[in-house]
């Protein structure tokens, strides 16, 4: 039986290598043709496989053994052209793993409780289920669409789930990096809640999701290690990636913690030369690596961007004091610099936009960077001179 399977998936390996041939080389009209109907023997031979599977009762953990599984034999999971069919072996693999796999996808219609039920009664541990080819979280997450309380399920069943595995595994099966190239991100949470550490694996999550906002806005809002970030900047800047740049530098330089730095100078009249202000401010734009570098490789939009924190656009004053209109104009010199901090929130994250002060309290924007609150209500209207 394992020589039929062989050959049959070998069968649509074979057609899937024709069609992506002949869409490789330029088509007449007759060969746009014969592509069509090579597209349609895949799927063709993808259905019989499945017929051939279903109508023999065939259980993939019987064709399986120690020393040979299918998925790994044709290295299947490195061709995302063919995840319906690593699904269909993962969902016929045993009857057990089959409920447990309808289970999971039901999770989202609040049927948790079945899971729990079957198995329960049937004394299953669920990370006891993973081969060194599957791994049930992972392949929840990616596959089955679950729910959170399903993902915690998985996670807290039968104690601790080990998350150090993943750190030999490839990216793509880290359940982390699948729920944020997926926009799960209360998945993403409900992992970090279980103390999944956002900076376990050892390849840099800003490069590989560079083309997701929402996910690297996530990353550096859950405390992703700052030197990633950092060792990223420059390949974000010639590839002209000015979407997560412009998040990234939004992120850190005039954050809250700056503006209320500033604040806490005024409420304590501590009086700040202007050769210390600059300081002040050159340290903060600087707080990425120093920006003049970055400007240097810069070009087009993203070097209009950075020059919009060059410390000569933020000259504040000509006069030696620290004043309350002084700490105003940095105020609104912070907002023109992060525009676009507020656009597109994360709908359907957990995030929230505002940043949290000293773990609880909510900072509200209109307190800090936005809105009619200026910032010199929190500062003493007297001016501080310097003699």
């Amino acid at each position: 039986m394992r020589c039929k399977i062989v050959s049959l998936i070998q069968d649509i390996i074979d057609v899937n290598k024709r069609a992506k041939t002949a869409s490789s080389v330029f088509l007449l009209e007759e060969e746009e043709h014969r592509t069509q109907n090579t597209s349609s023997d895949f799927k063709q031979r993808l259905e019989e496989f499945k017929e051939y599977v279903t109508s023999n009762y065939i259980q993939f953990q019987n064709i399986n053994d120690e020393f040979f599984d299918i998925i790994d034999h044709f290295d299947l999971s490195h061709h995302s052209e063919y995840s319906a069919l690593i699904q269909f072996i993962n969902d016929h693999y045993s009857e057990q793993r089959s409920k447990i796999m309808d289970y999971l996808r039901q999770s989202k219609k609040g049927n948790l409780q079945g899971l729990k039920q079957y198995t329960n009664e049937n004394s299953i541990i669920l990370k006891q289920l993973n081969t060194k080819i599957f791994d049930i979280l992972s392949y929840a997450i990616q596959h089955l669409d679950p729910s959170s309380e399903a993902v915690q399920f998985i996670i807290q069943q039968g104690g601790q789930y080990d998350f150090s595995v993943y750190q030999r595994m490839e990216l793509t099966k880290w359940p982390l990096f699948i729920a944020l190239s997926t926009n799960k991100y209360k998945i993403a949470t409900t992992l970090l809640k279980n103390h999944m550490d956002i900076n376990e694996h050892p390849l840099n999550l800003i490069e590989k999701l560079s083309d997701n906002k929402h996910a690297i806005r996530y990353l550096l809002q859950h405390g992703y290690n700052k030197s990633f970030v950092m060792n990223s900047i420059n390949t974000l800047i010639l590839q002209r990636n000015s979407e997560t740049l412009k998040v990234i530098f939004n992120h850190y330089i005039f954050d809250n913690n700056f503006i209320l730095k500033l604040i806490l100078f005024g409420k304590k009249q501590i009086c700040l030369t202007q050769h210390q202000l600059r300081k002040v401010i050159s340290d903060e734009i600087n707080k990425l690596g120093k920006m003049s570098k970055y400007q240097c490789i810069a070009s087009g939009s993203i070097k209009k961007f950075l020059d919009t924190f060059d410390e000569n656009v933020l000259r504040v004053s000509t006069t030696s004091t620290l004043t309350s209109p002084t700490l105003s104009r940095l105020s609104r010199l912070s907002r023109f610099s992060r525009i676009d901090s507020r656009e597109d929130p994360l709908e359907s994250s957990p995030i929230s936009s505002r940043r949290t002060l000293h773990g609880s309290s909510n900072i509200s924007s209109r307190h800090t960077l936005h809105g009619s609150s200026n910032i010199n209500t929190y500062t003493n209207s007297n001016t501080c001179n310097i003699s």
